[in-house]
């Protein structure tokens, strides 16, 4: 665990995989996936949407189906605000201010977005993020050649 001021919160976050609890490391890794395939931002509805065509070229049906849904989550996504990446990092999260963070649903995750997006330290929480992504995947590269 490390612990981290963003603004006036003081938070405890797992900082390796061997810490982090199954529950979280799950969600961890679908809005992570989400937030790298789907996307929730015009630039993602933009690429579906030259995916789309380019499947239509090919003819290719299946492919199409598949194009088609994550634009639909893409657009669903931007609709309902959710930042995927925002609440990847809220799964991070041990405690905020000494108090444990146990609700993973999703209602919980976008509370505990919410308590830190109004400290308004937008670029530290991105880099912080990005660091313990980083740290996240080196320790599974690990674990994954020990076997």
């Amino acid at each position: 665990m490390i612990q981290k001021k963003i603004g006036r919160l003081n938070l405890e976050l797992y900082s390796s995989i061997n810490e982090l609890p199954s529950e979280r490391y799950h969600k961890f890794n679908l809005y992570c996936l989400m937030a790298a395939g789907i996307g929730n931002d015009a630039e993602s509805v933009q690429n579906h949407i030259s995916d789309i065509f380019q499947s239509l070229s090919k003819g290719d049906t299946e492919r199409l189906k598949i194009q088609f849904q994550n634009y639909y989550h893409s657009l669903h996504l931007i609709l309902e605000k959710a930042d995927t990446q925002s609440l990847a990092f809220s799964c991070l999260i041990a405690a905020i201010d000494g108090k444990p963070i146990t609700d993973l649903s999703d209602d919980g995750l976008q509370y505990t977005q919410y308590l830190i997006s109004r400290e308004e330290k937008r670029l530290q929480v991105v880099g912080l993020f990005t660091d313990l992504k980083k740290k996240l995947k080196q320790d599974l590269r690990y674990i994954s050649l020990r076997r």
